[in-house]
């Protein structure tokens, strides 16, 4: 905090609440900047969480594409076994389609 000496006439009682107003602003400031470290701290939490939600998103994304891989050999597998079985309709029939 700025020390002046004790007012002896009108200037230094001017210059006196100068300073005054000077601390004043810098405690405003110091204020301030402590609420925006405080700000800092919860956006960066917040980022990590969505982070963290980004990775089981696309985690689970993983997991669902390895799904749909494993359904689509499956209907190649039924398509296969299908495509058999009119073969065998086929050879049955004489060579009439199902």
């Amino acid at each position: 905090m700025i020390q002046i000496a004790k007012p002896e006439n009108g200037i230094a009682r001017t210059i006196n609440g100068i300073a005054k107003s000077m601390n004043g602003i810098a405690r405003t400031i110091n204020g301030i900047a402590k609420s925006m470290n405080g700000i800092a701290r919860t956006i960066n939490g917040i980022a990590k969480s969505i982070n963290g939600i980004a990775r089981t998103i696309n985690g689970i994304a993983k997991s669902i594409n390895g799904i749909a891989r494993t359904i689509n050999g499956i209907a190649r597998t039924i398509n296969g076994i299908a495509k058999s079985i009119n073969g065998i309709a086929i050879t049955v029939n004489g060579g009439d389609y199902l």
